[in-house]
Order: structure tokens, then sequence, then C-alpha cells
């Protein structure tokens, strides 16, 4: 058992580090590094969850979607500040151009960006089909699913307003330009 064990254990690390070569030599070392962050954000709940509750904690992530490309757009824009030691200023400071350094957080923001409407679909198909799931079961728990109806809209809505209140269409104009 231990030599079998021992052989499964070092063909997977091999696997692994073989995907890693391949993603580092096809798309750059930076990003494959916010490949590497947003699949571990997205993909690491879900894979963490236990038998069951995969669909939930894939649910749980696209209803705070929102507030995880929010925070996503503020890192890009805070490690700029730290790197040209002056707060990124639009039409002069273009964050593709900054640094190594901001490269990952510009294309974390840009590949999280990008993923909303699937996530926005995502997480609508998942609540309608646990709210129908937990209501027509005589066990269910409607209140976990008026819970996700909550959190759902507030992450949704909350992050624009938010995002209004921290001066979100500066920076996005700043990360856009």
């Amino acid at each position: 058992m231990g030599i079998a064990s021992g052989r499964y254990r070092l063909w997977h690390f091999m696997l692994g580090v073989a995907v890693l070569a391949v993603l580092f030599a096809a798309l750059g070392v930076t990003t494959a590094v916010a490949v590497l962050i947003v699949a571990g954000v997205i993909g690491l709940p879900v894979l963490l969850a236990g038998r069951g509750r995969r669909s939930v904690a894939l649910a749980w992530i696209c209803w705070i979607y929102p507030m995880l490309c929010l925070g996503s757009v503020y890192t890009t824009w805070f490690t700029a500040w730290l790197v040209l030691g002056h707060r990124p200023r639009v039409s002069l400071d273009d964050p593709k151009f900054i640094s190594p350094i901001v490269d990952v957080p510009f294309m974390t923001t840009f590949l999280l960006l990008m993923g909303i409407p699937l996530a926005m679909v995502c997480g609508l198909v998942l609540l309608v089909g646990q709210t129908v799931r937990n209501l027509a079961n005589p066990d269910g728990r409607p209140w976990l699913s008026l819970a996700g109806w909550v959190v759902a809209i507030l992450a949704w809505i909350g992050s624009f307003l938010v995002g209004d209140y921290l001066n979100l269409h500066t920076i996005l104009a700043w990360y856009y330009d």
C-alpha cells in the first residue's frame, strides 16, 4: 500500500507541475498567476465543500461575485498607488504599463470583470433552483432560500452603492484607460 500510494502521489505531483508549466508557457507568468488566483478564489470553496454542498458553495460565490470584482479593482488601484508612490491618475498612469507587480492584480481584475455576466446568470439559476428545491421538500428550509435572495440582492446592488460612495467611477476610468 505504501509504494502504490507514493507512486499515485508522485504521479499527481508530476501532472500538476506539467499543467503549471504549460499554463506559464502559454499565458506568461503574470497572466498565469492571475488565472491561478481567480481559479483559487472561485474553485477552492467549491472543491472544499462536501459532496452535495458544492452547488450551494457555487451559488454563494455567484451571489457575492460583485464584491470579489469590487475588491479586485481596489486591489489593483492600491497596488498601483504603492508602486507609483502617488495615487494613480487617469490618462497619465496606465495600469498596463506601471510594473509587473501591478500586472497580476490588473489581469485578475480583468478576468473577474469578464465573468460578471456568467456569474449573474449562474447565480440566478442556482438561486431559483435552490428555492424550488427548498419549497418542494417538506423538510426543506425556506429561510435558507430567503437568506440567499437577500444576500444576492444586497451584494449585487450594494456593490454599486459602495462603489459609488468610494469613487469607483474614477478608479474604473483609470483602470479602463
